[in-house]
């Protein structure tokens, strides 16, 4: 008996062991919630429901996209889960702790926030650990979506697929490569150093292709992770 799939989404959080200093985190933690957004889903993945929650994941999607084309400190500071970067957030860029490195208010943090942001990609990491199965149709239906978050400047993270043979040979019949998204990020570094056209210079000169990806990935290529922890880790 096939369950009906569903869509959750949830807001990833900083999760790496790195040790930062308090401003550094919540300017990281800022630019997290601007830049990244997360959704689990569930259940078998077929014909009659394939549309219905490609239609929810783009839904998710746009709101990223909405909410970074506004300063960090707007109109969505105080919605929570999707609705950009919160006032505890906020107020870690704006804590007297530390004095601002060079002279200036801690305030004007907010506004690195929002010059970091223009030169920072969108992630959206789908997590698939509770999908059984997914039919022809339905990985379809994600390779076309997938397509379309990349011209809308979103890279997709896609996790929990790493032992299910049966659905990576679905997904690659239907035009979608699981790549490894360390080794991409790597080349992606190695081209940027080059001032390639994924180079934060070409992004804030916008010189970078439309829909390119922030990876440098070829069309189809999308970044795997075991967990969405991992996929987490790597955003950060």
């Amino acid at each position: 008996q096939c369950s009906a799939s569903s869509l959750t989404s949830f807001r990833a959080s900083c999760r790496h062991a790195a040790t930062r200093g308090y401003r550094h985190q919540g300017v990281l933690e800022a630019l997290f919630a601007r830049q990244v957004t997360a959704a689990s889903l569930s259940g078998f993945l077929f014909f009659g429901s394939s549309l219905s929650v490609t239609a929810e994941i783009e839904r998710v999607a746009s709101a990223l996209v909405n909410q970074g084309q506004g300063c960090v400190g707007g109109d969505n500071a105080d919605e929570g889960p999707g609705g950009g970067a919160t006032q505890q957030q906020l107020s870690r860029l704006r804590s007297p702790l530390q004095p601002h490195a060079g002279g200036g208010d801690a305030a004007s943090d907010e506004v690195v926030v929002d010059a970091c942001a223009k030169c920072t990609p969108r992630f959206m990491i789908l997590d698939m650990t509770h999908v059984p199965k997914m039919d022809a149709t339905a990985a379809r239906s994600l390779a076309d979506l997938l397509s379309r978050l990349a011209a809308d400047g979103v890279q997709v993270l896609l996790s929990g697929l790493t032992r299910r043979a049966a659905m990576r040979a679905m997904l690659a019949a239907n035009g979608v490569t699981l790549v490894d998204a360390h080794a991409a990020a790597a080349a992606s570094a190695a081209a940027t150093a080059n001032g390639g056209p994924g180079s934060a210079a070409a992004v804030v000169n916008d010189d970078a292709v439309d829909g390119a990806s922030p990876l440098g990935l070829a069309h189809g290529e999308v970044p795997e992770f075991a967990n969405a922890s991992g996929a987490a880790r790597f955003c950060e």
